[in-house]
């Protein structure tokens, strides 16, 4: 990442501070996080602020002294994220990723505030920096019927239980929309057999109750017969031997899973979250509402949720479609072919 140009004194976080804080504001404010998936978001966007300040790509945000930053400083850290480009960004970060880390900026300052290694007045000056302002089209893609019927056949491919496991993942993904940090601390207790539902404590520490589509029951029953137990964890780590541990597989196994089947199923890349998306977008297709959606996707906003409805752009390609063009006499349409 571009370097920031020191101004006429060195940044604070390069320069040796006298300060001995009583405890480490990156750690505090990360610790401050309710979930762990929002603890390595926001840990990664200080790493990358730290880096932006020292200029070295190794630094961390552990241990610098944050509470030396001042305005000519945070606004520096704003116009370096706006100004990054490289192989994987050609056209930049987008708005939200950017603001993103200005949130974590704020909030460590914050922090220092609260830990008294910073003024009042010197902690609003260096918070006072705009969000930046634009809109990208939403991430991600929906994944089609039949990408998802590859999908269960690769991961039934394997032998053992591995692949009844992987199995019964995909399906419960696709079936309910759950994040994969959900779907990672599911117990099996929390699935309600008769009532075709699971209990979900998701972001916020908020609990809620989603169905499962009849189409998903025997693909999970399949595996939480082999799984034979009514408590612990519903997802549970395998060996390299095909035996069942009793640990609770992790959020990145679970992606990790997923990118294994996607490429075993020759299929274009696409994230755990997609499964989420597509979830939504099929609901409200299938004659389920906003507000519905809403609830079985635990979303704070309808806003939100409606980011997933794929409706608008159908509609717009569809309208699309009946304009003409005037061909040539002779020709066989006179419309687009869509």
């Amino acid at each position: 990442m571009r370097a920031i140009e020191p101004a006429a004194s060195p940044l604070p976080v390069i320069a040796a501070s006298t300060v001995i804080p009583p405890a480490d504001p990156y750690e505090v404010y990360l610790n401050s996080l309710e979930s762990a998936e929002s603890r390595r978001t926001m840990r990664g966007a200080l790493d990358r602020i730290a880096k932006i300040l020292t200029e070295d790509d190794a630094a961390t945000g552990a241990g610098q002294p944050w509470w030396g930053l001042r305005y000519e400083h945070t606004s520096a850290v704003r116009a370096a994220l706006i100004d990054f480009r490289d192989a994987k960004h050609p056209d930049g970060y987008s708005p939200t990723h950017i603001n993103k880390h200005l949130i974590g900026l704020r909030q460590i300052l914050r922090t220092s505030w609260r830990l008294e290694l910073i003024t009042a007045e010197d902690y609003h000056r260096a918070i006072d920096i705009k969000n930046v302002k634009g809109k990208r089209l939403p991430a991600g893609r929906n994944i089609h019927r039949d990408e998802l019927g590859a999908l269960l056949r690769a991961a039934g491919d394997d032998e053992g239980p591995a692949g009844t496991r992987d199995r019964a993942l995909v399906a419960l993904l696709y079936a309910t929309g759950l994040r994969r940090s959900e779907a990672a601390s599911l117990l099996v207790e929390d699935f309600d057999h008769a009532e075709r539902q699971i209990r979900i404590i998701g972001k916020g520490n908020k609990e809620r109750a989603v169905p499962v589509s009849l189409a998903a029951i025997p693909v999970l029953d399949e595996w939480l017969n082999l799984l034979g137990t009514r408590r612990g964890p519903m997802f549970r780590r395998i060996d390299r031997h095909g035996n069942i541990r009793s640990g609770a597989m992790s959020p990145r196994a679970v992606g990790y899973i997923v990118d294994r089947t996607r490429k075993k199923a020759s299929l274009p890349p696409l994230a755990t979250h997609d499964f989420r998306r597509t979830f939504i977008g099929d609901f409200i297709d299938n004659g389920g509402d906003l507000v519905q959606a809403q609830r079985i996707a635990g979303h704070a906003s309808a806003t939100t949720t409606a980011q997933y409805d794929r409706r608008p752009g159908r509609a717009l390609r569809d309208a699309v479609d009946r304009m003409s063009l005037p061909l040539p006499h002779g020709d066989r349409s006179e419309t687009f072919d869509g």
